[in-house]
């Protein structure tokens, strides 16, 4: 490309780099943090990298003159932990209690799939929310190899849509399909101990979505796999490994 004064200069060359992110400019929420992956001459976030942010949140995926854009970005919500109230199961092996609530805890893990513009998410993806109650094991808190805990349920939701940025919601019709697991506790005698053992399968199933909201109405896994073949996305699988503690598959 040329013009009147001579040719144009060339594009500035991505640099690889480790930086810190800062709010600098008042105009635009950037969000402090750290930013691993290619910059130009500007010090712009140009290229894929991946920047971790105080806040917990993450993203990794392509950037634009600084900005969130491209194909096959993830971003990543802090998890998030509470205290919720249940009841005991009917084969809790405290029968004298069964029916007594208990606390557990709560994990909480959202990340979101699929591509960005300017920022926030544009296109076809998928946001993940992947919910796991468990019995604390406080006998080994504070030790330096502590015992997994104990799962009660793990329940793991694709929220598939299109999305629009300029209204930074999803349209049109969507899919949710919902992977749940509950542990199954078998008792068994050995010498009159009492052996607790447990096994977990992941079960399925689809609902519509309106505009990203839950329309309450469950759908056959066939129109499902449909509706998401029309938008060009993949079918979301049953998480990979058992269904028990981890993270987002």
């Amino acid at each position: 490309m040329t013009t009147d004064d001579g040719p144009s200069p060339p594009a500035p060359l991505p640099i690889v780099r480790k930086v810190r992110i800062a709010r600098c400019d008042p105009n635009r929420n950037i969000k402090p943090g750290w930013y691993d992956g290619p910059v130009d001459v500007y010090g712009n976030r140009h290229g894929y990298g991946i920047t971790r942010h105080d806040d917990g949140t993450e993203y990794e995926g392509q950037y634009v003159n600084d900005v969130m854009s491209g194909f096959h970005g993830r971003y990543s919500l802090a998890p998030r932990h509470k205290l919720v109230m249940v009841q005991r199961d009917d084969h809790s092996l405290d029968h004298d209690n069964a029916n007594v609530a208990r606390t557990i805890m709560r994990l909480i893990e959202v990340r979101y799939v699929g591509s960005f513009r300017n920022d926030v998410p544009h296109g076809v993806g998928t946001t993940i929310t992947r919910t796991t109650d468990y019995y604390p094991n406080d006998a080994t808190r504070g030790q330096e190899r502590q015992i997994p805990p104990e799962i009660r349920s793990v329940v793991v939701t694709h929220d598939v849509g299109v999305h629009d940025s300029s209204r930074n919601e999803a349209v049109g019709e969507g899919v949710r399909v919902v992977y749940t697991s509950r542990a199954t506790i078998d008792r068994l005698i050995d010498g009159g101990r009492t052996i607790k053992t447990t096994a977990a399968t992941w079960e399925k199933s689809c609902y519509r979505l309106m505009h990203g909201r839950d329309v309450n109405l469950r759908v056959a896994d066939e129109y499902a796999a449909w509706i998401v073949q029309c938008m060009g996305a993949t079918f979301p699988g049953p998480p990979h490994g058992q269904a028990g503690w981890g993270g987002i598959a």
